[in-house]
């Protein structure tokens, strides 16, 4: 019954939900028919499935197989002309590639996935590439391309309900902020990113307020 349809969605979906609260094991356990025989699944689902595996290993640190599962999603994708699945598994790629520190291939990446997110009318998705794309530009010391990227992404998360993406975009614009010499609009970007960060007791909260010690300390100099 595992390898049925039904039982296939009603397991993604409280994969999903897992996931979102970080609750990895029982994500895992949503997923345990699939990780190591997804062969049985019915095509039609496979490129889904695949994500969602692959969603697990990135999640659980295994960032290898993360890559080698999205890439296998991504061609089940393609051959099912299932176009929201294959953007979906471009940027879990590029996830995965920019935690391998390979900027530019995470880069080529996301933006793939930007193009169709951008062609599929999905904002969210679209601000959330930008975010990672930005992340990777800021990471190469591209803080010019990171600013760009960074800001197209804030203006579009914040149309969201996904604060804490928002925080963490403004977060590392920051960094690209004082990078190019603007560290009062960093400041200010900051003290936003640390009102998140507080309240859902995130672990960037310390973070935050090394960078804010740093961003006050380049105000003073200037």
């Amino acid at each position: 019954p595992e390898f049925d349809a039904a039982a296939i969605r009603w397991r993604l979906l409280a994969a999903e939900l897992a996931g979102r609260a970080d609750r990895l094991n029982e994500m895992r356990l949503a997923l345990s028919p699939y990780l190591t025989n997804i062969g049985k699944a019915p095509f039609a689902l496979a490129a889904r499935l695949l994500l969602g595996c692959s969603q697990y290993h990135y999640q659980n640190q295994a960032l290898h197989q993360a890559l080698k599962t999205a890439t296998l999603a991504q061609t089940a994708a393609a051959a099912l002309e299932d176009g929201f699945t294959q953007a979906e598994a471009f940027h879990l790629e590029g996830k995965a590639l920019l935690a391998l520190e390979k900027w530019d291939a995470a880069i080529a990446r996301f933006e793939q996935a930007i193009a169709l997110y951008a062609e599929q009318a999905r904002p969210y998705r679209l601000g959330l590439a930008y975010l990672d794309s930005g992340a990777a530009f800021n990471r190469m010391g591209r803080a010019e391309e990171a600013h760009t990227t960074l800001e197209r992404s804030i203006k579009l998360l914040s149309k969201s309900r996904d604060e804490f993406s928002l925080a963490l975009a403004r977060l590392i614009l920051a960094e690209s902020l004082n990078t190019i010499g603007e560290p009062e609009t960093a400041y200010q970007y900051l003290l936003f990113a640390l009102e998140t960060f507080d309240k859902c007791k995130s672990k960037y909260t310390h973070q935050t307020l090394n960078d804010l010690a740093a961003t006050l300390l380049l105000l003073k100099e200037e």
